[in-house]
């Protein structure tokens, strides 16, 4: 019986435990979507090594930018989407960092989630960063809600008494 638990407990985890297949930096998107619609967005950069790096920023959104650990040097610019239209809404968060660097940027957002009984959608902000970073989004959607699309279609699931987290690994900045 015993092992069931540390089953179930390593498979609750595995979405949390961060994977060092490389040393390129990594960025995970965390979305906790409530039932009100308000979405509360968590951007959590690290890297072993120093270097250079950016992802895009809301532009009329306030947002709190703090530094975990390591140093940082940082500036504001416009965005530019892959064909070279700028942003009207985002704007490009560049910055140099120090080896260990861990920098989370927090914002919420009021109608992250539209719900209509029965039905809703949930739409994430634009998700851009630098091509070197490895990427993962995570998704936290209140437990009564039903999965019906998501696109991208591959991600990993899991559901408990409060969530359903929907976890994309390997996310591309070829997304965008």
């Amino acid at each position: 019986m015993s092992k069931i638990y540390v089953l179930v407990l390593l498979l609750l985890l595995i979405p949390f435990a961060e994977v060092k297949g490389d040393n390129r930096p990594s960025l995970t998107y965390t979305f906790i979507v409530h039932e009100s619609g308000l979405t509360d967005i968590i951007y959590r950069f690290s890297s072993e090594s120093g270097g250079i790096s950016w992802f895009l920023v809301p532009k009329f959104e306030n947002y709190t930018v703090r530094l975990v650990r390591g140093n940082i040097s940082s500036s504001l610019k416009d965005a530019y989407t892959t064909s070279g239209e700028k942003f009207y809404f985002y704007e490009n968060f560049s910055f140099s960092y120090s080896p260990g660097t861990i920098l989370e940027l927090n914002w919420s957002y009021k109608y992250g989630a539209m719900i209509i009984e029965p039905n809703g959608m949930f739409y994430s902000t634009q998700i851009g960063f630098s091509p070197q970073i490895d990427c993962r989004v995570l998704v936290y959607l209140p437990s009564d809600f039903g999965i019906v699309y998501s696109y991208p279609e591959e991600y990993y699931s899991t559901k408990n008494s409060s969530w359903i987290l929907l976890s994309y690994s390997n996310f591309s900045s070829n997304f965008m």
